[in-house]
């Protein structure tokens, strides 16, 4: 019930935050969303302001481009220095009737006193103007001017916008002023059409911060100030930028504004874009991306309940097998399971386990065994062994006991167990498996029997191999001395009858008498030869690292001593090292390289070379001579005693060398083969271990 709990609170969980996770997901979805249509809209703004201010610049360049034109024209200079009321009329008529833009214009002398205007206002000729903003900004330089807001007081009054070209006559000399009075509602028809869309404010102010043109402030015959302080002094001063404000004049509503300035006049153009309206215009967005977030919630929760149902049923099918499974693994098993108590009370064991012990049925051995320790083990303290075991490290294998059957027979078993335990630790119950192990118990004994018997044997034969070792030394002995005394009286007999009776013997006599004494010295290498075959197999052998190299200058230094008339190219391989007896290889090494020295004895450049070379992960050590090589149809006869392939008088030897290498190379656990081909050399190849 408890485990049935944990699992609804971590699926009530589980389910909480993947809610958490959709709605941050869809959170940050409608948030990226929102803040990227900002800055579209930011972007936008900057734009249209860019465009308006030019459109507004350009046109009022226009309209200084055609006034200038007309001050330039030399009818209009004659009438205006001369003062022809009627011939500037029909020049301000003409200018007013072609070009759009040209409210009301006028004409004043160079003090700013109007004597003219169209359409003609009489009540204003006379007046002086020259406290007017427009006659201040033109005659500071005598320059095109365009003008803030003002009252006009003659022709159609209202506020407007002065745009002021002075006159010069043909000498440079100023002879007036040319003035264009533009109505507020002037910029309200130019700017007030589809020039830019509803959601969006346009506001156009002065260099002083007057609203020219709104399209979001109610149309006053009054001149305004722009709301926001802080914006207006910032574009006053020409400035360019992007802000936010938090409060408009519609309802108290924030807008994310652009300001770009008309630089020529000193005006400034703000495009905003109401808050409210780009939600409203993300409302439909917004609203899809929380039914999506929701759904793709409902879904996720759906598939997550189904799939625990199903991960449910599936477990409980796999329990249910596995339990059937485990009961037929149970049943059939051939070893014996068993479970038990710490005091020796059966709880299960399976029909192996009962067929072990003799028991008729597990309901038999169950009643009748209610103590394991005194009924079934023979030694008792080995349960108590068993137990302290388990107690201590938790599980035990291969525990080996010898138990008793139901009729008293006694046999052995292997056990392999465990301790289960509850949540505090203390131990429920052991489980675990019984092996009848009686027939390997006795091969072991039957083991232990013939190694005694071996290890007897070994002693007998030891004995024997001393006794045969005695003999041989004896025999070595015998041959040493005993043989050794007739083969020293042959030779110097026959060398005394040589040495006295020379003379007197013929040719024939001589021969014979040479070849008993070689004969005699031939049998005598032959014994020392023996006795170093002997001595190699039973020295005793010393582990040591030798130097091959170092060992194989040695007798090559020895051997250019004894031929200094002999020109032979060694090369000897640097760092050749190996493990095994000093003296014994000495006696290899010497063997093989006195052979290769012997048998390029014919040769005009003889070489000989020691070294190594790798096959597959073996090192093989080589000596190679140029010489009289071999037939390899009789390379088997090389390393057998008094083996040869060429005769005595060819080349001088025992045929007693190549086998004591042979025996040296086997004590070092190694191999020895020759390659050779007849006058081209031969190679020797050996391999230590």
């Amino acid at each position: 019930m408890k485990t049935l709990l944990e699992e609804k609170k971590l699926y009530v969980v589980i389910i909480v935050l993947l809610f958490a996770a959709i709605s941050f997901i869809t959170f940050f979805v409608v948030r990226y969303h929102y803040r990227l249509a900002i800055k579209e809209i930011i972007k936008d703004n900057r734009s249209k302001a860019n465009f308006i201010s030019a459109l507004i610049s350009e046109y009022q360049k226009a309209v200084i481009s055609i006034l200038e034109s007309y001050t330039q024209r030399p009818l209009l200079i004659n009438a205006v220095r001369e003062k022809d009321f009627n011939r500037v009329i029909r020049h301000l008529k003409s200018l007013h009737e072609r070009y759009v833009g040209t409210d009301a214009l006028f004409i004043t002398d160079r003090y700013g006193i109007l004597w003219a205007n169209y359409p003609v206002d009489e009540t204003a000729f006379g007046k002086d103007l020259a406290d007017s903003d427009w006659y201040k900004g033109v005659s500071r330089n005598w320059k095109p001017y365009v003008s803030p807001l003002y009252h006009m007081a003659f022709l159609r009054k209202g506020i407007s916008v002065g745009v002021s070209v002075p006159v010069f006559d043909g000498n440079g000399n100023i002879i007036g002023i040319l003035g264009n009075a533009q109505r507020r509602s002037f910029f309200v028809n130019l700017l007030g059409g589809d020039v830019i869309e509803p959601t969006r404010s346009i506001t156009l102010l002065d260099q002083e911060g007057n609203v020219i043109f709104s399209n979001t402030i109610p149309y006053e015959e009054e001149i305004t100030k722009y709301h926001d302080e802080g914006i207006r002094e910032k574009a006053v001063a020409g400035g360019s930028f992007n802000t936010e404000i938090t409060g408009g004049q519609e309802k108290g509503k924030g807008s994310y504004i652009s300001v770009a300035p008309l630089k020529e006049i000193g005006w400034s153009i703000i495009v905003g874009y109401d808050r409210y309206a780009i939600l409203k215009e993300l409302y439909g967005y917004f609203f899809l991306s929380a039914v999506t977030g929701l759904t793709i919630f409902l879904f996720l929760t759906v598939s997550l309940l189904y799939f625990r149902r199903e991960y449910k049923h599936r477990k409980t099918k796999e329990l249910l097998q596995a339990e059937e499974k485990y009961r037929s693994i149970f049943e059939n098993a051939l070893e014996g399971i068993y479970q038990t108590t710490p005091e020796g009370q059966y709880l299960n064991i399976n029909p192996a386990f009962v067929r072990t012990f003799g028991f008729a049925s597990a309901e038999e051995m169950m009643s009748q065994v209610t103590d394991v320790r005194k009924q079934l083990y023979v030694n008792p303290e080995d349960r108590d062994r068993l137990k302290s075991v388990l107690t201590e490290q938790g599980q035990v294998e291969g525990f080996e006991a010898q138990v008793r059957r139901k009729d008293g027979s006694t046999f052995w078993i292997s056990i392999n167990a465990h301790a289960v335990r509850d949540g505090t630790g203390k131990i429920l119950y052991y489980e675990g498996t019984n092996m009848d192990i009686t027939g390997r118990k006795q091969a072991e004994e039957e083991v232990r029997r013939l190694n005694v018997e071996l290890e007897q044997r070994v002693r007998d034969r030891t004995i024997r191999l001393e006794a045969a070792n005695k003999e041989l030394e004896a025999f070595s002995y015998s041959v040493s001395h005993d043989l050794r005394a007739p083969l020293r009286s042959i030779d110097g007999f026959s060398r005394i009858i040589f040495e006295e009776y020379g003379n007197t013997l013929n040719d024939t006599l001589k021969n014979y008498l040479e070849r008993i004494c070689k004969g005699a010295q031939h049998m005598g290498l032959l014994i020392d030869d023996l006795l170093k075959l002997a001595q190699v197999t039973r020295s005793e052998f010393r582990h040591e690292s030798i130097d091959l190299s170092e060992l194989a200058n040695e007798i090559v230094g020895t051997l250019r001593r004894d031929n200094p008339e002999r020109v032979v190219d060694v090369v000897i391989q640097d760092g050749i090292n190996v493990k095994g007896d000093p003296y014994l290889m000495n006696i290899a090494l010497k063997n093989l390289l006195d052979n290769a020295w012997k048998f390029t004895g014919k040769k005009t450049k003889p070489r000989i070379v020691f070294g190594t070379t790798i096959q597959g992960e073996e090192t093989l050590y080589f000596i190679k001579d140029n010489g009289a090589g071999f037939d390899m149809t009789y390379a088997g006869k090389l390393f057998g005693a008094f083996q040869r392939l060429h005769t005595v008088e060819e080349f001088p030897g025992t045929g007693v060398g190549l086998a004591t290498v042979r025996r040296i190379i086997t004590r070092h656990g190694g191999r020895i083969w020759a390659e050779g081909e007849v006058e081209k050399g031969a190679t020797f190849f050996f391999t230590i271990t």
